[in-house]
């Protein structure tokens, strides 16, 4: 017969298990609020519409973050964390070693743009045009690719741990040693996509 300070102590561990993962998601929540604030500003918009322009062609954008807030907490300064691009004209574009964490690029047209050595954890890509991009070596933990068009892109050695892949298409795309562990591939198309040694 099982003692029930046994079941006590089970449901007491179960218990701290669920508050852990709520304090987990506030502080996340916050932290995105934190970091998407830093844009929202008349000054964040002026810096920001100043960084797009200049990624669009190809000349150096870091300069114009000296006044972000927050910008020391990246080593290389190339922090576009919680930055609004939804819906724009990126089409290869260099976001190399980028911090982009919590950024938004909904339904952005991303084709063929470079995004090796970036942080894409928690970023929002759901809808966006990623044709022929390459997130070489990228994390990618918990972003969300629902309903992206990710044909063609190279993610060897992406970590996509936890992501929401919805109704993706990678469609001859390069997920060689990805990590896919915890994605919801629900409605997810892999056709010729080259899948070896991907972790689930």
């Amino acid at each position: 017969m099982v003692h029930p300070t046994h079941h006590f102590m089970n449901g007491l561990r179960e218990l701290e298990i669920i508050f852990g993962r709520m304090l987990m998601l506030k502080e996340t929540q916050e932290r995105m609020l934190s970091l998407q604030r830093r844009w929202q500003s008349p000054e964040g918009q002026s810096i920001l519409n100043q960084v797009v322009n200049a990624l669009r062609s190809g000349q150096p954008w870091t300069v114009y973050l000296e006044s972000l807030p927050d910008i020391e907490d990246v080593m290389n300064e190339r922090d576009l964390r919680g930055a609004s691009l939804s819906g724009l004209d990126l089409k290869g574009v260099d976001f190399t070693d980028v911090a982009l964490e919590f950024v938004d690029l909904h339904g952005a047209d991303l084709e063929n743009a470079d995004f090796r050595g970036s942080e894409l954890n928690y970023a929002n890509l759901s809808g966006a045009n990623l044709t022929g991009a390459n997130f070489e070596n990228c994390l990618m933990v918990k972003a969300d690719l629902t309903e992206a068009n990710l044909s063609k892109t190279r993610l060897a050695g992406a970590a996509l741990t936890g992501a929401n892949l919805v109704r993706a298409d990678f469609s001859g795309a390069d997920l060689s040693n990805a990590v896919l562990f915890g994605a919801n591939t629900k409605g997810t198309v892999f056709i010729n996509a080259n899948m070896e040694n991907v972790s689930w």
